[in-house]
């Protein structure tokens, strides 16, 4: 999921972690939660819809949200789902889950990175650049395998909104630059 985060959805974010009092876990099962509401989201783009129409009431917004989830999802994120389409947020939903999973990573010492390479790794070469990363960061590092055939070659790590681009088609582009000045 590669969503943008407002302040908004950062602040709702810190507001679940506050409300989960700082207990790890409980936040997580929110984030859970948000997560298996997301994906029927991903799912039914009519319900979407039905959601953010403004000439549906909010208490039938309401029944189709508790109809829908039911007892599968707990109460709490079935309520900021309610919060945000009652104060029009509704488009902050995602961008709310991005930064309460950086938070919850963050609290549990962990960071999402993600790595491109133009060819597979051997697990002993991931390993090698995930320990060398956690050792940069001194933080557990979940790393985000891909495989991008474009670059060439070398490898593209991005952590959060910083690119380390250490591929071969940077160093071409690079060179050309400095070609033509």
């Amino acid at each position: 999921m590669n969503t943008q985060i407002t302040t908004i959805a950062n602040n709702y974010a810190a507001g679940i972690l506050e409300y989960a009092a700082q207990d790890i876990q409980k936040a997580e099962k929110i984030l859970n939660d948000l997560l298996e509401i997301n994906s029927v989201f991903e799912q039914s783009k009519d319900l979407v819809e039905v959601l953010k129409n403004p000439a549906i009431d909010f208490s039938k917004k309401s029944e189709i949200i508790e109809s829908v989830f039911g007892a599968e999802i707990d109460f709490q994120a079935k309520n900021l789902l309610k919060i945000l389409i009652e104060k029009n947020r509704f488009s902050e939903f995602q961008g709310i889950i991005a930064a309460l999973k950086n938070k919850v990573q963050e609290a549990k010492g962990e960071k999402t990175v993600s790595i491109i390479s133009a060819v597979p790794l051997s697990a002993e070469y991931k390993n090698l650049i995930q320990a060398k990363l956690e050792s940069r960061l001194q933080k557990r590092i979940l790393a985000e395998w891909r495989k991008e055939k474009d670059i060439i070659g070398g490898l593209v790590i991005q952590i959060d909104d910083n690119v380390i681009d250490m591929s071969i088609l940077n160093k071409i582009k690079n060179l050309s630059k400095n070609i033509i000045k």
